[in-house]
């Protein structure tokens, strides 16, 4: 059988030889046509929920969610955030305003703590203590609060800093408000002064606590699924918006506009993943030049790789086109994998051909040597690998089937183009203009191999034990580029303690049901709290009316000010020397407002000097003056605030947590921390033990990881049965079957021993490398095993081509997986992180124990009279 595919392969490369040119125009037609196809039709999905099957529980739980409250799905996640908290409310308006404008991009806009309904009893859902806090600092400015609310102009606001500063001298605290708002304008009067117009709020919030404010706005975006990337257009819609907006003054510098969600770090994956993937094909590309350039010494079966390598690489395109349509966030990695894999069968066959040219000096019968020789081998190893990368077609997870369809393809692609594009193209470049075989490489005597050969087998099986302390990390945003917006915005949210990339969801009806489950489930250690619509009533609001009723009585004259006629020009003079002066006499502060007195005072001194004292004064009143209003206006509306029951809440606010037929959804908050994958299936599990059709990110990651490690299970049994059957049929020897397995054995339990002690966890991208491991991990076995029946000794075979073919293609393929590991997504870049160390275990373990055991045979079958 072996003879006569050889005999076909001679014959089929004489052919090619004489018919080079007409082969290659057919290929060159073929790339042509598979190039237009993939770029017409390939697709991109950027979801992981599609990468599980549909029927899956979680699924099923999700899809019954959002078919009730479709409005939560495929959302974006607006993060506003400034220490000012009347500018972080000022920004969220305009972003929410300009999201409903938006209607081609974006729909059900959710803004809470925005609007009427929260400008008059926003107050309501502070806790006592911060609503005493807040009061209290209103007590202490009232004085000064009602000069402003009387005279809301520059005149008034000096006014009320003079009597701040007479406060303070004569013991009293001055309020963080006012010390705020000296800096500010100290700041703005400076602008001035240099000819500038302030930009920004001058006057802080009076209602605001100290600290940072951040707001939350939610919207449906439209998904153009005509589009490679449906998110893209109001995803980038957005950030437009945004800088335009900065650039008008209308978004102050201090405020950040940011964007989470699903679609956004989706997105954003894509983005980091393309990235990543065009940096390891620069990469990997390169370093083969320097490789192949190292092996092969010519350039002519370098360029011959090359083109055999973009030639297959392009069929591939075509062939995942026409069987998966699309690439996910797995798949979309076998290009690099492709380079590394696919140009292995070209640089066999290069070294067996200047083996064969050295030898014959005649270009065709080199060609028929190496295809008759090389040919069976390569056909073996892309069955192999082939067989590897099917095994996960049977498996539950997409993102495993849809690459090991690619995959396997891209190896049959490979081979062909390896036998009958690449002896086209050496061909058609006539002989090398060397030659490229200089002998036998180098190696290590036998003696030392052997030992090194035991050393490797004694770390493979010490290792063994470390394997049950592999972990598996099932959180999905692990994978993601850290410095991604999204990523990091979804973190901050969640330190910030609000869990909000990690709460769960069930839905009951009606209220009554509501309440009694969330009592339930805050019995769980597992759940901190359970979020009700019944939660938007403000708690405490009779203790709360009555505190800022009392508050009303002294803030009488701020409520109810006596309007004062605008100031005039000298009014204005007037009242910036004022301040000078109050300032100057000034006594009792400490050193930082001290400070901030004696600058502010600098300036409006500087600005009364000049030449043009009174148009400053007015260019620093209009930056000054609609704070001053806006402020006033807020504190009114804030104190006016009366009670809240269930049937007062804006509909709006209620839109995304009540459905039709009196659906009311729970939104659950977990006790532990969700980047802990342990603390996430504790509470996935209590959850889903205690109530049915319960959904979230928890959930769905944790069945999700069942998936993909179920997969792996089985993917790997199922190519180590098919491969083994594979070599028990080809090698027809069960110690050659054995030897080719061992090495593979040795690198998989090293690779797990490694990975246990460096802490590095498994996870949805880079658990495919054990089973690919056992797909091109015996090819290298294969190759010497093989060649090892063409010689009388290990030791011939050693200084024959295959050695070095195995170490030049090895180092080849772990200079793509290298590249890969360069990217700034962490699952590509663990994926070629652990790729390079299972490939570089596995030609270790071949080129060293291999033959050792190789010659351990031959020995003991010397001994007993037989031969090899």
């Amino acid at each position: 059988m072996k003879t006569l595919l050889q005999n076909g392969l001679r014959a089929w490369m004489g052919f090619v030889a004489r018919r080079a040119w007409l082969v290659l125009g057919l290929v060159v037609l073929s790339l042509g046509a598979s190039g237009w196809y993939t770029v017409s039709n390939l697709g991109i999905n950027t979801s992981t929920a599609n990468m599980v099957p549909a029927d899956a529980p979680f699924r099923l739980a999700e899809e019954a969610y959002w078919d009730v409250f479709p409005q939560n799905d495929d959302n974006v996640v607006f993060v506003i955030e400034d220490k000012d908290a009347f500018e972080a409310d000022r920004t969220a308006a305009l972003v929410a305003d300009a999201l409903q404008r938006n209607t081609s991009l974006f729909t059900d806009v959710y803004a809470p703590g925005i609007g009427p309904f929260f400008d008059r009893n926003g107050l309501l859902y502070l806790e006592p203590d911060a609503l005493a806090e807040t009061l209290d600092r209103l007590a202490q400015a009232q004085a000064g609060l009602a000069v402003i609310a009387g005279d809301p102009s520059l005149r008034g606001l000096f006014e009320a800093l003079s009597l701040a500063l007479e406060a303070a001298e004569g013991g009293e605290p001055l309020p963080p408000a006012f010390q705020a708002i000296m800096q500010r304008l100290a700041d703005a009067t400076r602008v001035v002064n240099e000819g500038g117009t302030p930009t920004g709020r001058l006057i802080p919030g009076v209602l605001d606590n100290d600290g940072s404010s951040i707001r939350v706005i939610q919207a449906k975006l439209r998904l153009d699924v005509s589009q490679a990337i449906s998110s893209a257009d109001g995803i980038e819609w957005f950030r437009a918006m945004v800088n335009e907006r900065r650039a008008a003054g209308d978004i102050a510098a201090t405020t950040t506009v940011r964007m989470t969600g699903e679609v956004v770090m989706g997105y954003e994956e894509l983005q980091s993943v393309a990235q990543g993937m065009a940096l390891a094909g620069l990469v990997s590309l390169t370093l083969l030049v320097l490789i192949l350039g190292w092996g092969m010494r010519s350039v002519r079966l370098i360029a011959a790789s090359y083109l055999t390598l973009f030639i297959g690489l392009i069929w591939m395109g075509a062939f995942a086109t026409a069987t998966i349509g699309e690439l996910n966030m797995l798949s979309v990695s076998v290009t690099v994998l492709f380079i590394g894999l696919g140009i292995d069968h070209a640089i066999h066959f290069c070294m067996r051909y200047a083996e064969a040219l050295a030898n014959s000096g005649d270009k065709v019968l080199a060609l028929q040597e190496a295809g008759g020789d090389i040919g069976p081998a390569l056909m073996l190893c892309a069955l192999s690998s082939a067989i590897g990368f099917l095994s996960f077609i049977p498996t539950d997870y997409r993102g495993f089937a849809d690459l090991g369809v690619i995959a396997a393809g891209g190896m049959l692609m490979a081979l062909i183009a390896s036998l009958v594009a690449l002896p086209a193209i050496l061909a058609v470049f006539g002989a090398p203009g060397r030659k490229v075989w200089r002998g036998p490489v180098r190696h290590l005597n036998p003696g030392t191999r052997s030992k090194a050969a035991i050393a490797i087998i004694v770390l493979g099986v010490l290792a063994l034990p470390l394997a049950s302390g592999a972990r598996f990390d099932s959180s999905t945003i692990a994978l993601k580029d850290p410095e991604s917006e999204g990523v990091q915005t979804l973190n901050d949210l969640t330190e910030d303690g609000g869990n909000s990339g990690f709460t769960a969801n069930v839905i009951v009806e009606g209220r009554q049901e509501a309440e009694a489950l969330a009592a339930k489930l805050e019995a769980l250690p597992e759940v901190d709290w359970v979020m009700t619509p019944a939660d938007f009533v403000p708690a405490d609001q009779d203790l709360k009316l009555d505190m800022i009723d009392e508050a009303s009585l002294f803030l009488w004259p701020v409520l109810n000010p006596e309007k004062v006629a605008p100031p005039r020009d000298q009014d204005l003079i007037a009242a910036a020397e004022n301040f000078v002066t109050r300032a100057q006499e000034n006594r009792g502060l400490d050193g930082n407002t001290a400070e901030t007195v004696e600058t502010l005072a600098d300036e409006v001194r500087r600005l009364l000097e000049s030449g043009a004292a009174v148009d400053r004064l007015k260019t620093l009143q209009n930056a000054a003056i609609p704070g001053v209003q806006a402020q006033v206006g807020r504190l009114q509306d804030a104190m006016s605030a009366g009670p809240v029951d269930f049937a007062g809440l804006p509909p709006n606010l209620l839109s995304r947590d009540i459905g039709q037929g009196n659906a009311w959804s729970l939104t659950i908050f977990p006790t532990g921390d969700m980047s802990n994958h342990q603390e996430m299936r504790a509470f996935s599990d209590a959850l889903t033990a205690a109530v049915p059709g319960v959904s979230g990110r928890p959930i769905s990651e944790v069945a999700t990881g069942e998936i993909v490690v179920n997969s792996f299970i089985t993917a790997s049994g199922l190519a180590l049965t098919l491969i083994t059957i594979l070599l028990l049929v080809v090698l027809r020897r069960i110690t050659d079957v054995l030897f080719v397995l061992i090495p593979l054995a040795l690198a998989f339990s090293l690779t797990v021993g490694v990975t246990v002690l460096t802490g590095m966890a498994f996870n949805f991208a880079n658990v495919i490398v054990l089973p690919l491991l056992l797909g091109f991990g015996v090819d290298s076995g294969i190759h010497m095993v093989l060649r090892r029946r063409d010689h009388t000794a290990v030791d011939a075979m050693m200084g024959s081509s295959t050695p070095r073919a195995i170490v030049l293609s090895a180092l080849t393929t772990i200079a793509s997986f290298v590249s890969l590991s360069l990217s700034p997504h962490w699952g590509t870049a663990s994926l070629g992180i652990l790729l390079t160390l299972a490939m570089s275990l596995i030609v270790l373990s071949t080129v060293i124990v291999l033959p050792a055991l190789l010659r351990w045979r031959d020995g003991r079958s010397t001994a007993l009279g037989d031969s090899a």
